[in-house]
């Protein structure tokens, strides 16, 4: 009686024997082929254990499990608490920095086209001076944006002011609209007047009845009385004038970002 010849070797499926088989024993009897494939494996699979129990695998493979073992105690013992606390705050400020840089791209078109009271002559880099020029709508798309006709505000000697936006205060304004200067008018009404005696009986509004100054209304000692009927009226006598009304100022050099 032989025993069956055990192959190392593994074997994917197993014989099912059927019904119409014939029993036929021997080597290659197809009533051993189903004991022959399982001893096949069972034998792979021992020197398969064997083979890990000996420090190395199977011939094609180079790292022996000590090796292995040694990887994974390796890697083990990078993988503490701190090194994870690095890892997330590394991360973290990954995340924080783009957070950061996109914020900043934000601002930075927010900015765009704004004017700044920049205190040089010369413009920086990056910026365009106000001065109501034409600009390239394709070099700029973020200052198109907000001056679609491609032309600058000229701010050269203007004051900006708020816009009115329904408060009744400067109505009828659209955006970017230009307004000349003006006073509130003045108005006043001089009655009465004596001829070649200079008595001035009444007086309203921006004229003033008073004879004790009468030597100054024209800048020099000239009566009412040696001009007639004429009767003059002259602001500067009394607030500073100029050739346009404005509040008191410093002169800044208006730019904006270019982008």
């Amino acid at each position: 009686m032989a025993n069956l010849t055990e192959k190392n070797e593994w074997t994917d499926g197993i014989y099912q024997i059927e019904k119409t088989d014939p029993v036929v024993g021997g080597v290659e009897g197809i009533s051993n082929r189903q004991a022959q494939q399982l001893a096949n494996r069972t034998k792979y699979l021992k020197e398969q254990v064997e083979s890990l129990n000996s420090g190395k695998a199977e011939s094609s493979h180079t790292h022996t499990i000590a090796q292995v073992t040694d990887l994974q105690n390796t890697l083990n013992s990078k993988a503490t608490n701190t090194d994870l606390t690095n890892a997330k705050n590394s991360l973290t400020t990954e995340i924080n920095k783009k957070a950061t840089k996109d914020a900043f791209s934000a601002l930075h078109d927010l900015m765009v086209g704004i004017p700044f009271p920049y205190p040089l002559s010369t413009v920086p880099s990056g910026c365009l001076a106000m001065n109501g020029q034409k600009f390239n709508t394709s070099t700029y798309p973020i200052l198109a944006k907000k001056y679609p006709n491609g032309v600058l505000p000229d701010l050269r000697g203007e004051f900006i002011r708020g816009w009115d936006n329904g408060s009744g205060v400067d109505s009828g304004r659209a955006l970017l609209s230009s307004q000349g200067d003006a006073i509130r008018n003045l108005e006043g009404r001089i009655s009465g007047i004596v001829t070649q005696s200079g008595n001035v009986l009444n007086a309203t509004g921006v004229f003033k009845v008073d004879p004790t100054k009468f030597d100054n209304i024209f800048g020099s000692s000239t009566k009412v009385s040696d001009y007639g009927d004429y009767l003059g009226f002259d602001a500067s006598l009394v607030v500073p004038t100029a050739e346009e009304n404005r509040p008191r100022n410093i002169a800044f050099h208006y730019i904006c970002l270019a982008a």
